[in-house]
């Protein structure tokens, strides 16, 4: 059965993520050093402001200044001044850099602008998201082969327009993951991360959380999510009504580099079957990989 994008929607049981400290998540990578908040502006560690893009980042630990070059881009800034270097042109900065228990705190928001990414914050939640996905995963999000676009979609960096901190997988030893698309669809998926469940729509070449739970040990039938059999302790957001989808599944597995994929509704397996992995293959796309029963086509 084709998917039936109805709008009508489950509501989520209420939950509420005490946010104490702010957050950031820079191309969907947390910042585990500290992020501070100085007059409205964002501030993350060097080391955190890697995953803005493959860029070269150097410190200079008797200028105190940090210089991040790229693309054609090269953005100075100094521990204590207010004006940052883009280009050699000298920009001035609401809030200065300054060091913080021996890093340097660099303005999120001034320097992901100079690199033509995009910032969003979630002030409920205190989170600072900033986006740049790469021009070959917006080229492949265009793509009119599915799988390929499929591929592209679970790669965008994402945001969270959700009141509540997002949740946290618990850690355990990486196996793979479990996707889940409607049935000849790329722009909505869902991710299932060791205990933790996440439902993403793309928008504007940015994966939107729209619902999330964290999966309890105990076993349960859902009547929406019937592809999940586990209870859900902690949820946020709303869940999308699916119980008439048919959902394309492709279950990634690391220790022996296969996906199991399969075409399943409420009311069981419709077709199934394994691709073992080579990414040296040309006609490799990625860890979601054609489905026969499925058209290929978007």
């Amino acid at each position: 059965m084709t998917p039936s994008f109805s709008t009508q929607q489950v509501k989520a049981a209420s939950t509420t993520v005490s946010v104490s400290t702010p957050m950031a998540y820079i191309n969907s990578d947390k910042a585990y050093g500290e992020v501070l908040v100085r007059e409205g502006n964002t501030f993350v560690t060097l080391t955190d402001l890697k995953g803005l893009g493959d860029y070269d980042y150097q410190y200079d630990k008797v200028k105190k200044q940090v210089s991040i070059t790229g693309k054609g881009t090269t953005v100075i800034v100094s521990a204590g001044s207010k004006t940052m270097q883009n280009n050699g042109n000298k920009q001035t900065l609401i809030v200065a850099p300054f060091l913080h228990k021996g890093k340097m705190m660099i303005p999120l928001r001034a320097v992901a602008d100079a690199f033509s990414a995009k910032v969003y914050w979630n002030g409920p939640a205190k989170t600072a998201y900033v986006t740049k996905p790469r021009s070959e995963t917006i080229a492949d999000l265009k793509s009119k082969d599915l799988s390929t676009a499929r591929n592209a979609a679970i790669t965008v960096p994402h945001i969270s327009k959700l009141p509540q901190a997002e949740l946290e997988r618990t850690y355990m030893e990486m196996q793979g993951m479990n996707y889940y698309f409607p049935k000849g669809k790329w722009d909505k998926y869902f991710i299932l991360d060791n205990d933790l469940i996440s439902y993403y729509e793309i928008h504007n070449n940015t994966a939107e959380l729209i619902w999330q739970a964290k999966l309890g040990n105990a076993g349960k039938k859902h009547s929406n999510l019937f592809f999940l059999t586990a209870t859900f302790k902690n949820e946020i957001g709303t869940q999308p009504n699916v119980k008439d989808w048919t959902i394309a599944q492709f279950i990634f597995r690391y220790p022996v580099g296969a996906t199991y994929y399969g075409l399943i509704n409420s009311k069981g397996t419709l077709a199934g079957g394994e691709v073992e992995l080579d990414n040296h293959d040309p006609s490799y796309k990625g860890v979601i990989v054609d489905i026969p029963e499925e058209s290929s086509s978007k």
